[in-house]
This record gives C-alpha cells, sequence and structure tokens, in this order.
C-alpha cells in the first residue's frame, strides 16, 4: 500500500495523528467506542505482552487477574485456532502486505466461549526486522450465534421443500433504475422442480429466468409473474411449454411471498391435457370409450340436467347408473358451491361455450365432499333448440393437489412466524441472562474486600446477594433447557395414566413447597392417554408450579386438578388454585416467553415455563388457556381432545 506524502494529507488527518501521538486519551477513547480490547507484544521478548482492561475484560477478568504475558492467551485460546492463528502470524510476518486477520474462540471466565475476529500489525524496524505488533479485538459471539440459527433455518427449510410433491421455486425480483421488474434470478429449488425441468439444481440456481428458461419470456409466463409481484395477488395458469428441451403441460401457481419474492408452485399435467383432448375430440364417436374413460365426466341438456355419465364419475360419486337421469348437475355440488356456478360460472359458460378448471367442492351421495376443478364445452347444432344444447365436462379431483398448496403457504407462515418468535426469545433470553451475571459481578468484590477487610456482616450480604444470583442463573438456565427440550426432543408417544402423572408431578412439586400451607385434590380421572411421557411431566410440573407459586400470603393455597368429558368424549384437564388470579387482558400473553405479571422480588421465576406448556400442548395438538380473576384463584385448562384409549380401575 502507498504511503500518502505529509504534503498529500489534509491537515485534519494530519492534525489527528498528531494528537494520538501526544494524547493517550484519544487511544482510550477508540478502545473503548469501537473494540473490545487492544494487544501490544515484544516480538523480541515475545514472553512480554501488555493486554489492555477492556481485552481482559471481554473474558470477564477484572485488570489485575491477567499478568502482561502472551503465556495467558495462548493457554485460553482454542487449541485448534491456534494453531490458525500462528499460521495467520508466520503468513503476515513473511509479507506485510498479508493481513493478520482471524476468527478464534477464547475460554471465558465462566467457563463460555467467546468468539472474536482478532486483527493485527507487525512493526519493524528500519532493517524490516519485526520488533512490536499491535493488535485489536472485537467480540463477533453474537454474529456467531446467529450465524448458526440461521443455518438451521435454512436446513429446516430444505428438509421442508424437499418433501413437498410439487415443484417449487423461489425467484427475487431483478429490478431496473425505474423499479421495473426485469428479470428474475432463481434463489431455491426442490428436489421435484428439478426433476419436473431435467435440470440439476447447480445448474440453475443463482442464474436469471432469462438464461435458463428463455421460453418464460416468448411465452408471457414471465409477464404474469411481473404482475403477481406488482400487484402482491396469487396468480394461477396452466401453460404448454413448449422450449429448452421441454414440451410438456404445467399447472402454475405463483405466490408473492413479499415484493422481491416470488415462490411458484407446478406440477407436470401433460397426461391429462392428453386425455382431455382426446376425450373432447373423439366424443361424439365413442360412446362406450365415453362410459370406460378413467376420467370423471358428465354431459348436460339445455336445462341442466344430467344427461349421461362416465364410469369415473359414478365411482367418484357413488351413484349407480340408474339413480343418474332427472338429477341436477348441480346436485352434486355443495351450496356454496351451487351459489358461485349459478351466479358466475353458468351465465359466462352459456354465453362463451366453454370454460376451463373452474374450482368447485363436490358432494357424493354419502354426503361427503372433495375438491375438483370442472372444465366443459357446450355444443349446439344449427337451428338446435337451445333446451336441446349439450354440454361435456370433465372433472379432475383437486383435494391432495389443494392441500399442498395449503401446506405450502401454511409452511412458509410457521418458518416467518418461527424465525420472528426466535428472535424475540433470542433477545429476550439473553436480557434474562445477563441480569444475574450483574449482579455476581457487583457484589463479588464487595465480598472479597469484606472477606480482606474481616468484615464478617458485609461479607455475608454479598455472599447471600451472589447466591440468590447464581440460583436465579441456574433456574433461568433449567428453564430454557426445558423450553429446548419442548420444541426439539423427538415425541416419543406412549400410553400414560393421566391420573398418576398427575400425581407423580405433584410429588417433585411439593418437594419445593416445603413450609409453605398447601392442600392438593388429585379428581383426574384414570384415563389413558397417548402422548410423550417426558414433555407431559415438564407440562403438569409447571402448571402445578406455577398454581403453588401464586398463592396469597397468610392463607393456606388450595389446588385442585380435575378432569372432564363433554358428550363427545373429548377430554379437559383443569388445574384450578384459589391464589392471586389473573386479570382476563393478561389470560393471552402470559403464554409469550419471559412475560411476567409481578416481579422478581414479588414472586420469582423465569417467565419461561407457561411458554414451555403452550408449546408442549401444540406438539401434541392440544389447547392450553388460562381464566380468572384478580384475587379470585386461576383456572389452566387443557384440551386434550378424543385422545383416551379407556378408564382404568383405580
Amino acid at each position: 500500500m502507498q504511503l500518502k506524502t505529509q504534503e498529500q494529507k489534509h491537515y485534519l488527518e494530519k492534525e489527528f495523528f498528531d494528537r494520538i501521538q501526544t494524547d493517550p486519551e484519544l487511544i482510550i477513547f477508540l478502545e473503548d467506542g469501537s473494540l473490545d480490547g487492544l494487544w501490544y507484544w515484544d516480538l523480541q521478548n515475545p514472553e512480554h505482552e501488555w493486554l489492555s482492561p477492556r481485552f481482559k475484560a471481554l473474558f470477564g477478568y477484572e485488570e489485575w487477574e491477567i499478568p502482561h504475558e502472551s503465556d495467558w492467551w495462548q493457554k485460553n485460546i482454542d487449541p485448534e485456532d491456534l494453531k490458525k492463528a500462528v499460521a495467520a502470524f508466520e503468513a503476515h510476518e513473511r509479507d506485510p502486505d498479508v493481513p493478520y486477520d482471524v476468527e478464534v474462540r477464547y475460554r471465558h471466565k465462566s467457563g463460555r466461549i467467546v468468539w472474536v475476529r482478532c486483527r493485527g500489525k507487525i512493526i519493524r524496524d528500519d532493517t524490516g526486522t519485526p520488533i512490536r505488533m499491535i493488535g485489536a479485538h472485537t467480540d463477533i459471539t453474537a454474529l456467531k450465534a446467529r450465524e448458526a440459527q440461521l443455518d438451521y433455518a435454512n436446513s429446516l427449510q430444505k428438509t421442508l421443500l424437499d418433501t413437498v410433491q410439487h415443484g417449487l421455486m423461489m425467484f427475487e425480483a431483478i429490478r431496473n433504475a425505474d423499479e421495473v421488474v426485469i428479470d428474475l434470478e432463481l434463489i431455491e429449488a426442490n428436489a421435484a422442480a428439478c426433476d419436473l425441468v431435467g435440470r440439476s439444481k447447480d445448474a440453475i440456481v443463482g442464474r436469471y429466468l432469462s438464461e435458463t428458461f428463455p421460453g418464460n419470456f416468448e411465452d408471457g409466463l414471465f409477464e404474469a409473474y411481473r404482475k403477481a409481484l406488482d400487484q402482491g395477488e396469487t396468480t394461477r395458469l396452466t401453460r404448454h411449454y413448449k422450449h429448452d428441451n421441454l414440451d410438456n403441460w404445467y399447472d402454475i401457481v405463483a405466490t408473492p411471498h413479499s415484493k422481491d419474492v416470488l415462490v411458484i408452485s407446478f406440477n407436470d399435467v401433460t397426461a391429462f391435457k392428453a386425455v382431455e383432448k382426446e376425450l373432447q375430440h373423439e366424443r361424439r364417436k365413442f360412446e362406450e370409450l365415453y362410459f370406460r374413460t378413467p376420467s370423471i365426466m358428465h354431459s348436460i341438456d339445455g336445462r341442466g340436467h344430467l344427461v349421461q355419465v362416465s364410469n369415473a364419475w359414478c365411482d367418484a360419486f357413488g351413484y349407480r347408473r340408474e339413480e343418474v337421469p332427472g338429477m341436477r348437475s348441480t346436485d352434486v355440488l355443495t351450496d356454496e358451491s351451487v351459489s358461485y356456478a349459478r351466479d358466475v360460472v353458468l351465465p359466462a359458460f352459456w354465453r362463451d361455450g366453454r370454460c376451463d378448471r373452474v374450482p368447485y367442492t363436490f358432494k357424493r351421495k354419502d354426503g361427503s365432499v372433495f375438491e375438483g376443478e370442472l372444465s366443459a364445452v357446450s355444443f349446439k347444432a344449427d337451428n338446435q333448440n337451445p333446451d336441446e344444447q349439450i354440454s361435456f365436462a370433465v372433472i379432475e379431483e383437486v383435494t391432495e393437489r389443494n392441500q399442498s398448496q395449503r401446506d405450502l403457504e401454511h409452511t412458509i407462515d410457521t418458518l416467518r412466524d418461527v424465525k420472528s418468535r426466535l428472535e424475540k426469545f433470542t433477545h429476550a433470553a439473553s436480557h434474562d441472562l445477563k441480569e444475574p451475571l450483574r449482579k455476581i459481578e457487583t457484589f463479588l468484590p464487595l465480598l472479597l474486600k469484606a472477606t480482606e477487610d474481616n468484615e464478617p456482616e458485609k461479607a455475608d450480604r454479598a455472599r447471600a446477594a451472589i447466591d440468590r444470583a447464581l440460583q436465579r442463573a441456574n433456574g433461568l438456565i433449567v428453564a430454557l433447557l426445558n423450553f429446548s427440550k419442548s420444541q426439539q426432543r423427538s415425541l416419543e408417544s406412549t400410553t400414560v395414566n393421566l391420573r398418576e402423572a398427575v400425581a407423580q408431578a405433584w410429588e417433585s412439586v411439593a418437594t419445593e413447597t416445603v413450609g409453605s400451607p398447601i392442600s392438593f385434590e388429585n379428581n383426574t380421572s384414570a384415563h389413558t392417554i397417548v402422548c410423550d411421557p417426558v414433555l407431559l411431566d415438564i407440562l403438569l410440573v409447571n402448571l402445578l408450579s406455577n398454581a403453588a407459586k401464586y398463592q396469597v400470603a397468610g392463607t393456606t393455597g388450595q389446588i385442585k386438578a380435575s378432569t372432564e368429558i363433554d358428550g363427545d368424549e373429548n377430554i379437559t384437564m383443569h388445574i384450578e388454585d384459589n391464589g392471586i388470579g389473573l386479570n382476563p387482558d393478561d389470560a393471552a400473553k402470559i403464554f409469550d416467553p419471559f412475560i411476567r405479571l409481578h416481579t422478581q422480588k414479588e414472586y420469582p421465576g423465569s417467565g419461561i415455563g407457561l411458554a414451555t406448556s403452550a408449546t408442549i400442548c401444540k406438539r401434541h395438538g392440544w389447547e392450553i388457556e388460562a381464566t380468572g380473576s384478580p384475587g379470585k384463584g386461576a383456572c389452566f385448562s387443557v384440551h386434550l381432545g378424543k385422545n383416551s384409549l379407556r378408564q382404568e380401575r383405580t
């Protein structure tokens, strides 16, 4: 790098460097404002190295606890990272233009890992011999944690995408200076999509649509995608794509995820299109083929009565062929679809003579329903009476396809919600875990000084404060582990006796409430339910501990566990107490992580127990709710649904 001459430097630049040489406070300011520590190393006496106070504080140490020696950091750095740091130093020593810039791990005083970006520069004498080295630390622990979370989310997204049977592609909009979308860059594609287009993922991801599939521009598909992005609305279309070594029909659904991200779901419907075209061409010549076609097909007259149906139609709707004459086509539609047909579809159909892929919900003879898309054409000979006009319709059952689309949209919403909750949870967890550490950091010097000055009362008070902080930190860690277990543990379902599970959970809770006057009634029924017993125990302990904690001072606490079974055999478990109660407006938000309605001094706790309970219920398909009023107790109800196998004897 070519250095500036004195004449080339701005006068403020020269003044700044002069002040740095004469005013050490500027260096301290720069370190406090932008760095997490400085070090200065004597390369001619390599055992000597000055470590700034901020350097030591980064790893949890007071200034006096770490000597100004290189031996300290070499012992506390990760062994593998030490090799990396030495290699980077040797490369920089050989060639000053090779920067010394490494990311390494250190062991914090508390035992945790601290990630540091370490940058340094060797200072050489007039002969080019290295004599000193200056370096700066930047704490990147939070960044590394977020990178790990992002890697996990990306892995989860890939798994979800590859389980979907339809082709899925995600594009990012490429805009010109006028903010007009001029191309799309493919940023993700699942395995099904690669199979459908006959390309490997590496050949298409990261490239523009105009490069890989230019036929989209020739056929107008790109315009449809651009319109979906501009209007923020889902676009559905079916197109014959005969370009780029492809010759297929595709059902396509383009859904904007944001103003610049478009998710495209598509499926090859070439076979269906071929059958549909063949049937339309041959319908009047081969009546027997009409009956035997695998398609769900029917013919209706101008008055809307069914004239003929295919065998597949009879199988799909559950009618015998002799039952069909006299039926109207609307008899196999739900009420909602009948209204849609009469008000929207049929007027346009009789005017235009055709309709394509009209979505209906169809009703079978036994009352069950399925989703389908109806395509139809009408035929009327010259001078024919309108009542004698015949139309032919083909129905494609699309229940599974539509469900896949709904599942995809739900998955996208779920991922967005998980990401948002994870960000909130990480922030709150970081804040709450720092609080007991700050207390320890405050009272530990007081304890040391009181011990040194032989002041036992002050020492006892400091020691008690540190004990409380440690208990608080331990409680938070246990709660966080339970919360993590409730989300990530694989469900290992088995049969559990509900009454016995409640009794076992109360034994655990009762040992923590020694001295507290609390009576407990276990009126739950001895039903056997299917669940993960570990998570069920965490759920019950959380709810019973919550009931025991929020009691009115000076009164005898009363906790009652019971079950309620309705006429449909749905089971609901209740945990009631006579404690301080809750405001109905707070009933929903108490299930969010780290939400507390009272101070730590009033009612100590982690703020995670009810969030853990809600997660356990959600994973089992249960519902949990809280009711109550201030001063009149609270009731937590878990709706288990039809989860009972049998009533056991007790």
